[in-house]
């Protein structure tokens, strides 16, 4: 059986997939995403599973909200110019 040694090289990495501003904290509508999210509904029973599907739709909510707000600030910042 041949052994396949995979050095990464040629691969392309993404970049890290969420991340976290604590300015955040100061914007209006925060705390409303972090709450809607955590309060969804989860069918898993496991409490693994159900702390993995909550980080993980938590991420993906505040990810959509961010993009929102930063392209609400550089709309205000084009705007001021």
């Amino acid at each position: 059986m041949p052994l396949v040694i995979n050095f990464g090289l040629g691969q392309t990495f993404k970049p890290s997939p969420s991340h976290f501003d604590k300015w955040w904290l100061e914007k209006e509508g925060y705390r409303e995403v972090v709450h809607r999210a955590w309060n969804t509904h989860c069918s898993y029973t496991d409490p693994l599973d159900m702390w993995q599907f909550k980080i993980r739709f938590l991420r993906k909510k505040l990810k959509d909200w961010a993009i929102n707000v930063n392209a609400e600030i550089k709309k205000g910042e084009n705007q001021a110019d």
